[in-house]
């Protein structure tokens, strides 16, 4: 059954409002661990007796559209305020709709039903925790592990964790094995 759930009203609007209590927001993007999240979201959400909030979000600054209006990389304050208007409402913000319709889609019947779905523009970081203002918990997905995620501190998820004022969740893609051996042992 394709997604048909709730939207905001005005989807290319700026990231801001809270949500009530016993709302899980949930990150949604286009990658392995954003699904991941989402579904962990949901199941999390079923158990707890509480809704979801999935959000999608669009930013011109951020952008990087290779197949977008021909642009081939990176748009942002170069760019003239028409030009990103436009960018936004003939490409982003139908692309974060379909994103989010497809991320959506992609869970059983049941669990769609627990679902609303959201697209705000902004930055991304900043969309969600305003997304998050009174959820029970904000999920996200993550892409980084290891060295690499230690050096990233500019990224979406390190952002939310350090100004997050409900719990985050991280979800890897995958199951990450078991936990290495203590040392010694």
């Amino acid at each position: 059954m394709p997604y048909e759930g709730k939207q905001e009203p005005d989807p290319g609007e700026q990231a801001g409002g809270g949500v009530s209590t016993g709302q899980v927001v949930v990150g949604v993007a286009a990658t392995p661990e954003s699904r991941a999240a989402l579904r962990w979201a949901v199941g999390h959400a079923g158990r707890i007796g509480a809704r979801v909030r999935a959000v999608a979000v669009w930013d011109v600054a951020v952008a990087v559209a290779p197949d977008v209006g021909g642009l081939g990389g990176a748009v942002g304050a170069g760019v003239p305020a028409a030009a990103r208007a436009e960018l936004a409402e003939d490409a982003l913000v139908p692309a974060a709709r379909q994103l989010l319709a497809e991320a959506i889609g992609a869970l059983p019947d049941e669990a769609q039903r627990l679902v609303d779905g959201s697209v705000v523009g902004g930055d991304p970081a900043t969309a969600l925790l305003a997304a998050a203002d009174g959820a029970v918990l904000l999920v996200l997905g993550n892409a980084l592990r290891g060295a690499l995620a230690g050096a990233v501190t500019r990224s979406v998820a390190s952002s939310v964790l350090h100004h997050a004022c409900c719990p985050v969740v991280l979800v890897p893609d995958r199951d990450c094995g078991d936990p290495p051996a203590p040392a010694g042992a």
